[in-house]
């Protein structure tokens, strides 16, 4: 729902980015559907509210979150997890080489050409941004 808000109403992802450091702890839930809402509630915020990034790498610096993200087993959890580190490349602080990985596994394994495509896209931007 929140996903849908941002992706239609930029004033509700303002309202909704000052719950982006909440939403970055449920991706530690056990509950998976808990943890999917919340990957793609982040990754819409992250595209349209650029202070959402700021926050989203505050939280997570080394990108360990996400990263578990990129290996989950349900591919639009993982597609949206590319679409955040797409949108936050140039915002990580450390080198973010542990996450090309499970991002070609992703390009390389994903059925969803919208998941494999985010996945290129985050590749390419940690490639321009670090290397």
């Amino acid at each position: 729902m929140f996903s849908n808000l941002v992706s239609r109403y930029e004033s509700a992802g303002e309202i909704l980015v000052e719950f982006t450091e909440r939403l970055m702890s449920v991706l530690t839930d056990k509950n998976d559907g808990l943890v999917r809402a919340s990957a793609k509630c982040l990754a819409a915020l992250s595209e349209k509210i650029e202070k959402s990034r700021i926050r989203i790498s505050k939280c997570d610096k080394n990108f360990g979150t996400i990263e578990k993200l990129l290996r989950h087993e349900v591919e639009e959890a993982r597609g949206n997890g590319a679409l955040i580190v797409s949108n936050c490349a140039n915002l990580i602080e450390t080198e973010p080489i542990r996450l090309i990985g499970p991002l070609l596994d992703i390009v390389d394994t994903s059925k969803s050409q919208f998941v494999r495509k985010n996945a290129a896209i985050a590749i390419g931007y940690i490639i321009l941004n670090y290397f």
